[in-house]
């Protein structure tokens, strides 16, 4: 299986640094960069400044501005409790209603996928090839997001809905609390 490759260019996009993260082809419907070239084509049309600002997407490949994960790491010191740790949770619980508001679960919340900005030094959220789509009608999936570890332990937490299954995802991974869970659903 071919994996997504990114690649820093030395371009710039009206003035801006960006990488490219190249897509195998896509076969399928519900290919994982299928699902996230919608997303990112929802949030270019509805931006936040604490996700990613998306400049280019098509079924080969998505533009997106240079984050720096590898200080957001180092400054996140992997999890563990640092100075800024409670503002960056605050900051990602805004993007996760905004997302939910959208119809967008993105359910792989990890401190992997947030970068902070070269071009304002916010920190910013990407990397939506594992998230969902809900119809904000009905709030039920119009594209349920793969079966990863995140989804996977939610449902088996007693989380059955998108909305649950996303908060699941962010409140254990990102909030570290390790005893959540969803309440049982009687029939």
């Amino acid at each position: 299986m071919l994996e997504d490759k990114a690649i820093k260019t030395k371009k710039l996009f009206h003035g801006k640094p960006f990488f490219r993260k190249l897509y195998p082809k896509i076969k399928k419907e519900n290919d994982l960069r299928h699902v996230e070239k919608q997303i990112v084509e929802i949030l270019m049309k509805h931006s936040h400044p604490n996700i990613a600002t998306f400049f280019h997407t098509n079924d080969r490949y998505l533009d997106i501005e240079l984050l720096d994960t590898e200080q957001s790491n180092e400054h996140f010191n992997y999890l563990s409790f640092t100075k800024a740790k409670p503002q960056i949770v605050e900051i990602m619980r805004e993007v996760k209603d905004f997302l939910q508001g959208l119809g967008i679960m993105y359910v792989d919340w990890k401190f992997d996928n947030i970068g902070k900005s070269k071009m304002d030094g916010r920190y910013k959220l990407f990397d939506f090839d594992s998230s969902g789509i809900i119809n904000t009608d009905t709030n039920q999936w119009e594209i349920t997001p793969p079966n990863y570890w995140s989804y996977r332990n939610a449902t088996e937490k007693n989380c059955m809905t998108p909305k649950e299954i996303d908060d699941w995802s962010f409140e254990y991974n990102i909030v570290q609390n390790k005893n959540i869970s969803c309440n049982k659903k009687t029939v």
